[in-house]
């Protein structure tokens, strides 16, 4: 019997391109990847994410968040678990981008450990996540660095926080 009509086999020829384009998509421009992301039915991206080079983000945040990269790559957490757009997402909605915001009205401040900083994290957590030598909350980098290990520890990456996923399908953000 031959199969090449039927759908089933379309289907699963969709579906195995659709997991080898993952990978592909490492070696690929913007371009080349959302035509092939199109010609398999998926959205388009704005961003590639490639392992191994940190993504780019405009302005100050973005070389504080570039720098927590590079430090946090040193120390074994690999570049595709923390994409600098989805950092900005969760900075741009906890702090607006300033390093010494503090939140004194949540529940965390109601208990005395407001959340502070860039990623608005409370003194414990950011004890907990902190690494050596990068242990001052309302240093930009530092508090990137302690926010991200929680994140990630917590999400598997920044990519799974509930709230950088929520932006990405056009919701609201919630906090991590």
């Amino acid at each position: 019997q031959n199969t090449m009509g039927s759908g089933d086999f379309w289907a699963r020829l969709r579906a195995k391109a659709r997991h080898d384009l993952k990978p592909a998509e490492f070696h690929m421009g913007l371009h080349a990847t959302n035509k092939a992301r199109h010609e398999v039915g998926l959205k388009s991206v704005h961003h590639v994410i490639r392992p191994g080079e940190p993504n780019v983000v405009g302005g100050q945040v973005g070389k504080w968040i570039a720098e927590a990269q590079t430090i946090l790559k040193q120390h074994g957490v690999p570049l595709s678990k923390m994409n600098a757009h989805d950092l900005a997402i969760i900075i741009e909605h906890e702090s607006s981008g300033n390093p010494h915001a503090i939140n004194l009205t949540d529940i965390n401040a109601q208990e005395g450990h407001p959340s502070k900083g860039l990623m608005q994290t409370i003194p414990s957590t950011f004890d907990e996540y902190k690494l050596h030598g990068h242990g001052h909350i309302y240093n930009p980098v530092d508090n990137i660095i302690a926010g991200a290990r929680y994140a990630i520890s917590r999400y598997g990456s920044i990519s799974n926080v509930p709230g950088v996923r929520a932006v990405h399908a056009g919701q609201d953000y919630v906090g991590y």
